[in-house]
């Protein structure tokens, strides 16, 4: 299979269905409002919730391009590694096939997951194609599916300023400062604590009163960014799948990329089967590209009572993939 460098025709967005968010968090929808290249924390609109009707948020600390008040934002992250194990074009939902890719053309096939480090705002892929189904059989293919591990990898470092123009110190792990980065944490997506016998570290709930839990560190100056891991536990209050019929659909898998997890102890996998239309030739060429847009939330908590801002982490959110067959 050979891959090509242009594309044009499909824009698949992976993980949308992940809307679901811990009600300990207030988070905004778009990018960061920014002031000299820093991100703007405001303390003219603290103490607002984005929803103070819903139990539980926490009070904002900046704005988002749209308007909207929160207690994080969404940012394009330094880096983001994803470690895939299938990757296949498929005539039917295989969600609705008992999570099976049987019947599917596999693009990526390898038990032992292939690594894939994602960078900037568009970029090819360079996944190893060599286990790919050889020829892919001609026909239209309806759905692609992804089967990828649910820790996701994110590292990223940010600026932080205040109204007046002055840098915003804000408190990490061990430092403080106006520039933030992340560390080597173990988070969850819903921010709990659940099965705690998870096997693969030590997870830590992002906690602004006990600095060791942090997946953020600051200081004066920058630092040097780490790969912080965020697990997708369940898609939120307690889902293992994320379904909306006609749309994008993922499930949580165990390690053995068929079987639906039943805790967030033997989640490992997640399927994603995203709807497409592609018609296959003898001769269709292939080419796949990963896109970063706001797939990191710079998740923040303010203590209102001395109005310092804690740097509780950065979460793992979507990020879109662009295939395209050409005939």
């Amino acid at each position: 299979m050979k891959l090509i460098s242009s594309f044009s025709v499909l824009n698949l967005v992976c993980f949308s269905l992940l809307v679901f968010m811990s009600p300990a968090s207030a988070e905004t929808d778009n990018a960061c409002v920014r002031a000299d290249g820093a991100i703007l924390i405001d303390s003219s609109k603290f103490g607002t919730d984005s929803d103070p009707n819903q139990a539980g948020l926490q009070p904002s600390v900046v704005e988002d391009i749209d308007g909207n008040l929160g207690a994080s934002c969404k940012e394009i992250p330094d880096g983001y590694k994803v470690t895939f194990y299938r990757m296949a074009m498929c005539t039917s939902n295989p969600i609705l096939n008992s999570n099976s890719l049987d019947g599917c053309t596999l693009l990526l096939n390898d038990d032992n997951g292939v690594e894939h480090l994602i960078e900037g705002t568009n970029n090819a892929a360079v996944l190893d194609t060599s286990s790919a189904d050889t020829p892919i059989a001609s026909g239209s293919y309806t759905f692609l599916a992804l089967i990828l591990s649910n820790e996701l990898q994110i590292k990223h470092l940010e600026e932080f300023i205040d109204q007046n123009g002055d840098p915003r110190t804000l408190i990490g792990e061990t430092g403080v400062g106006s520039y933030c980065w992340t560390n080597d944490a173990i988070t969850t997506f819903t921010g709990t604590l659940q099965d705690a016998d998870y096997p693969d570290g030590t997870i830590v709930s992002s906690d602004p009163n006990d600095r060791s839990t942090l997946g953020m560190d600051c200081g004066a100056t920058p630092g040097t960014p780490q790969f912080a891991t965020e697990i997708y536990d369940n898609f939120g209050q307690g889902a293992f799948a994320a379904i909306e019929p006609g749309s994008q659909q993922a499930i949580l898998l165990a390690s053995d990329n068929v079987t639906t997890a039943i805790s967030a102890a033997n989640a490992k996998r997640i399927l994603v089967a995203m709807p497409l239309t592609a018609e296959v030739t003898p001769s269709s060429q292939f080419d796949l590209k990963f896109t970063l847009t706001r797939s990191v939330s710079i998740d923040m908590h303010l203590d209102e009572n001395s109005g310092s801002v804690t740097a509780l982490k950065n979460g793992a959110d979507p990020f879109s993939v662009s295939l395209t067959v050409t005939n």
